[in-house]
């Protein structure tokens, strides 16, 4: 079945046996909602949706938690995170003791992956220093 609603530029990862689509673009604007694929019925189910939208949003799992970071809101790139609590299904703003720039508007030409892979890793080190503390 297809998902829900067309998007592109959205931060998808595999937890439990679903398939989360977070935010994303339509094509026109900065999309705040999450999809998720059961992959043992076949079906998508809107899930709750994000605080900020976020177009071009980088996603992991840590924990029970599914964290978003960064990103495009339409209007301004985002230096902000916000997890999904995957038991309580809602989305809370996270708050670093420290800051990190985690936006950034396209993926850099000829590195293709050098971008994602160092943002992701320092974000990776900030929400592993965030939820030991």
């Amino acid at each position: 079945k297809p998902i829900i609603t067309a998007r592109r530029g959205c931060g998808v990862v595999m937890f439990n046996n679903k398939l989360y689509v977070v935010g994303g673009s339509d094509g026109s604007h900065s999309l705040k909602s999450t999809e998720v694929l059961d992959e043992d019925s076949g079906n998508w189910v809107v899930g709750p949706s994000m605080t900020t939208p976020r177009a071009n949003v980088e996603v992991a799992v840590v924990g029970d938690r599914l964290y978003a970071v960064g990103g495009f809101s339409g209007k301004t790139f985002l230096n902000t995170i916000e997890y999904l609590d995957i038991n309580s299904n809602e989305w809370t703003t996270f708050v670093p003791k420290g800051s990190i720039d985690v936006s950034f508007p396209r993926k850099p030409r000829n590195r293709r992956n050098s971008a994602r892979k160092s943002i992701s890793e320092e974000a990776n080190k900030t929400i592993r220093n965030e939820s030991i503390e």
